[in-house]
């Protein structure tokens, strides 16, 4: 509406970061509103909640209905009391100058537009309490001494990805398509649709809260931060062929600056006629000294692990495995688990390897898709059956464990994509 009025925005409409700056810090520019509009748009921006009116008193104001008590300045810090406290626009100046209905509801719809939360990805905080988890019917089961925790998960259903506030631990949607936080909660890597529809991705500082674009100049996919942070690895991917990789970059990011390392790899071979076992999608080792991969050539599960060191070059190839899915290896390194089947509604299976590609355990669970490791004797398995869709911990052993996420209104095999990371003490 203040747009509307005067041709900009209330609080600029340069960069994310400047803009919430000063939504936060600043008044806002209302420029020609003047009279009763300027109060209403006033007090709907006010930086205490408390100061701001409630809908029905706006809506009566707009409407020129009998307005409510006059608004006046917030008092003092006072001892909380129970029940709810309303607080009201001031009065029309003069009787008779109202705003007729048409504009009434027209300037309603754009007041309640402005409130509805931004579609970037700077995120809102919460009141205190259990987050929930929103896109699901479902939500995060509180695991307040667990070894990880849920930092952001991607809608696959509607490609949306969902980022917790550091502070709150509330999940408030981007408009991205995958976004995926740093160990230390700094930086949060963020892709606007597709990784392989797309030749960039957005990296925000959340200490400075500044927004750089990284153009890797190639599809991509797969973006994953190192175990210490500050380092981002993306699996390139052949421009004839997405489904196969060339090699990988590596984006060391320090504050608003970045470089990037793309690093071609040298494909193994196998048997007399040295067939080509072309990569999939890189991880980073147990240390972030190397990389590891899964060939693409042969079926599902006969897809090997190759791993490789930063400049390229195949360090060593296990037994046929199955694909890697995140990090394969355990914190400790002393286990690898793989997803051995492809997840299906009827089935699916996680392997249990020791690093030199020993089979420990094959975990059988329904339609189970492998999201990493919880702890050092602990998997984190997505499965559904009927109508219940679980996020939860299995330990190696194949023994249940706690559930982490709920999920009953579309369990569909790749409705959820979750990530976690290590906690932070």
């Amino acid at each position: 509406m203040v747009y509307a009025a005067g041709g900009r925005a209330p609080f600029g409409q340069d960069s994310a970061p400047l803009v919430m700056h000063r939504v936060l810090n600043l008044e806002p520019d209302l420029g020609p509103l003047d009279g009763a509009l300027r109060d209403l748009v006033s007090a709907c921006l006010a930086k205490d909640p408390r100061r701001r009116p409630s809908a029905r008193h706006l809506l009566d104001r707009l409407l020129d209905l009998p307005a409510a008590p006059a608004f006046c300045p917030l008092p003092p810090p006072a001892p909380p009391v129970s029940g709810e406290q309303t607080i009201v626009p001031p009065p029309l100046k003069e009787p008779g100058t109202g705003l007729t209905r048409r504009r009434a509801l027209g300037a309603l719809g754009a007041v309640l537009a402005m409130t509805a939360g931004s579609g970037g990805l700077m995120l809102a905080n919460r009141p205190d309490g259990p987050p929930d988890l929103p896109g699901l019917e479902g939500g995060l089961v509180p695991d307040p001494g667990g070894p990880v925790e849920l930092t952001s998960y991607t809608d696959s259903a509607v490609g949306h990805a969902y980022v917790a506030d550091r502070r709150s631990g509330a999940f408030e949607r981007t408009r991205y398509w995958l976004a995926v936080v740093s160990p230390k909660r700094r930086y949060v890597a963020a892709v606007p649709t597709m990784p392989e529809n797309t030749r960039h991705l957005n990296v925000l500082d959340r200490d400075t809260r500044r927004e750089q674009t990284v153009d890797l100049g190639r599809r991509f996919m797969a973006p994953q931060w190192a175990p210490g942070g500050g380092r981002l690895l993306v699996t390139l991917l052949d421009e004839e062929d997405l489904t196969r990789a060339t090699g990988f970059a590596i984006i060391t990011v320090d504050g608003d600056r970045h470089r990037i390392t793309p690093v071609p790899v040298n494909e193994p071979t196998v048997g007399w006629l040295r067939w080509r076992l072309y990569p999939g999608a890189f991880a980073w080792d147990r240390q972030g000294k190397g990389v590891v991969a899964a060939s693409l050539e042969g079926n599902w599960p006969d897809k090997r692990l190759t791993r490789y060191d930063l400049t390229g070059r195949p360090l060593a190839s296990l037994p046929p495995t199955g694909p890697n899915v995140g990090t394969p290896y355990s914190p400790d390194g002393r286990h690898l688990a793989v997803q051995h089947e492809l997840a299906e509604s009827d089935g699916g299976s996680v392997r249990i390897y020791d690093p030199k590609g020993g089979l420990v355990r094959q975990l059988d669970l329904p339609a189970a898709r492998l999201a990493g490791w919880y702890d050092a004797t602990h998997v984190i398995v997505y499965t559904f059956s009927g109508d219940t869709g679980q996020t939860r911990v299995v330990g190696i052993d194949g023994t249940p464990g706690r559930v982490l996420i709920t999920n009953g209104g579309k369990p569909q095999i790749w409705n959820l994509t979750p990530y976690f990371s290590p906690r932070i003490a």
